[in-house]
């Protein structure tokens, strides 16, 4: 069986590292796709990942390149941030969440997903041609509030990092416990065939990390 798992709204205010730890300890080949916040204004407290206090959140992610794939989930998350968003402002918003996340050298995929699903037309021309792939509603076939389908041998299992919807990580965790321990994760980049932007420190790093294995 070949499994994407992939969570929204990652970011330094909701991580769950310690449950997606534990997933990487019970599956040796445990891959995840996360759609990613770099600048989440949400919660009372803006989060933008540049901010000193936050480097901890990016050096745990740039350890865990091996397995963490970071996608991109809006700029700020603000409501309905794409969904009457022009060309031009949605150009910027794309290009300024990039530049966040190379500036802290955080490899990631070139696949962009909207808050809430809600693209315009212009937003969606922008993400294209910077080169993303744009996800919509109803490309995955597992929501994780839900039982596993049968019958299938490719997943595409979607929730999100904190508890709502009713497919938390925290919520759904029993449900991907039960995958066959012989499962073939992968990344949502592989399935699309999508471009990794790679951090050259990064890939460094985690080459020295390897020879010491």
């Amino acid at each position: 069986m070949r499994v994407c798992v992939e969570f929204d709204d990652f970011s330094p205010r909701n991580s769950n590292f310690g449950l997606l730890e534990d997933l990487k300890d019970h599956y040796k080949d445990f891959k995840v796709t996360l759609f990613t916040v770099p600048w989440e204004i949400r919660w009372g407290e803006p989060t933008p990942i540049t901010e000193e206090k936050y480097r901890p959140f990016c050096e745990a992610i740039k350890k865990s390149v091996d397995w963490i794939e970071i996608a991109l989930h809006g700029l700020t998350h603000a409501p309905m941030e794409f969904e009457k968003m022009s060309y031009e402002g949605a150009k910027k918003r794309i290009v300024v969440a990039e530049k966040m996340l190379i500036n802290r050298e955080i490899t990631y995929a070139k696949i962009f997903k909207a808050p809430h699903w809600k693209i315009s037309e212009g937003a969606e021309k922008a993400a294209f041609q910077l080169g993303f792939h744009v996800m919509k509603d109803g490309y995955y076939n597992w929501n994780l509030k839900d039982e596993m389908p049968k019958g299938k041998d490719f997943l595409i299992a979607h929730g999100h990092i904190q508890n709502t919807m009713g497919n938390g990580l925290e919520e759904i965790m029993p449900k991907l416990l039960k995958l066959p321990t012989n499962t073939k994760f992968m990344w949502l980049s592989e399935h699309l065939g999508a471009k990794r932007v790679n951090s050259p420190k990064v890939l460094k790093t985690l080459k020295e990390m390897r020879v010491k294995k």
